[in-house]
């Protein structure tokens, strides 16, 4: 990058350098002689700044991200210090409109040496609210799954043991049973390990959509009486009239029911419960999730934003407790 020179009375000299204006991260400099700070466009579009807004000191620049002076990575960067990676959640006003959630901001930040001294610093700001959220989404799914894995172990031991202790003593429907249920545990613990592996894409960003036709209100409904059939289930209601086809994907349409579900069993009350609709809106297909009782995790909502990003269509909130899905009609 070109140097940025201030001028004698420290405050920049002339228009700001092309290069440094260019370019597509965020950018903030400040020079030890004092002066206002240098913003490039990326970095007032990410404090929503005006074009005629100034940033007329450190201070003012640790406010615009809720940091004090002494925290703030280009004080710290004047000081001779080299900062890289520094998570700071940023609260409205200064997140976007669409986002209710705090946005987390990585800063790094670098003296600016002319020989031994330090004339000024220079910060990069980057919105990693994406990639935290897909980690903590990851994280979740492994805890999750790796709790679910207890159940269909516990029950194959049992029916190891059962084995152990001779079939042929069973009677033929006793016998049947034992296999069956063997079988089911087993299909369960690999559907627990896909979840693991799943989780660990999510982690990375790059987990897979697989969009097809389908029958909302069938399989809303298929999800939902496995739903309620789960230990510490919540009543569910329904409502979902016949004939809304739409472009979806079976497994993310139920990883983001269970979520929700779990979600509203483990923060809600006694009479806490879960609603899902499904009506037709437009050229989509809107499917409405809503928690009494109980709000939906940060995380749940923005895996279901993702997912439905990745599936053509969209995801909002209505508040922590309703998410609208739309998808696009099949």
């Amino acid at each position: 990058m070109s140097r940025i020179e201030p001028s004698s009375r420290g405050e920049p000299s002339g228009p700001p350098d092309r290069l440094f204006e260019a370019v597509p991260v965020a950018m903030v400099a400040v020079w030890s002689s004092g002066g206002e700070l240098q913003l490039n466009a990326a970095a007032r579009a990410l404090f929503r700044l005006e074009p005629d807004d100034r940033v007329r000191s450190l201070e003012e620049l640790a406010a615009l991200w809720g940091a004090s002076n002494e925290d703030c990575a280009l004080a710290r960067a004047l000081a001779g210090e080299t900062v890289e990676g520094d998570e700071i959640r940023v609260d409205e006003p200064h997140a976007p409109e669409d986002a209710p959630e705090p946005r987390t901001w990585s800063v790094d930040a670098r003296p600016i040496r002319e020989g031994e001294a330090i004339v000024g610093a220079v910060a990069t700001i980057r919105d990693v609210t994406t990639q935290v959220l897909e980690t903590e989404m990851g994280d979740e799914l492994l805890g999750r799954a790796a709790h679910d894995l207890r159940t269909p172990l516990t029950a194959l031991k049992a029916s190891a043991q059962l084995v152990g202790r001779g079939l042929e003593r069973l009677d033929p429907n006793a016998r049947a049973r034992t296999l069956q249920l063997m079988l089911t545990q087993v299909e369960k613990l690999a559907q627990r390990i896909d979840d693991v592996v799943d989780a660990a894409r999510i982690r990375r960003g790059r987990y897979d959509v697989e969009p097809v036709d389908l029958d909302l209100p069938v399989v809303l409904r298929e999800i939902a009486d496995d739903l309620v059939r789960a230990p510490g289930a919540l009543p569910i209601e329904l409502d979902l009239p016949a004939g809304l086809r739409a472009r979806g994907d079976l497994a993310r349409l139920r990883q983001i029911l269970t979520r929700a579900a779990a979600d509203a069993a483990e923060r809600g009350n006694r009479d806490a419960s879960l609603r899902l609709s499904a009506f037709a809106a437009g050229d989509a297909i809107n499917v409405t999730i809503e928690t009494r009782g109980a709000s939906i995790k940060r995380t749940t909502r923005r895996l279901a934003m993702s997912i439905l990003d990745r599936l053509g269509g969209t995801a909002s909130e209505e508040g922590p407790t309703k998410l609208v899905l739309a998808f696009t009609r099949a």
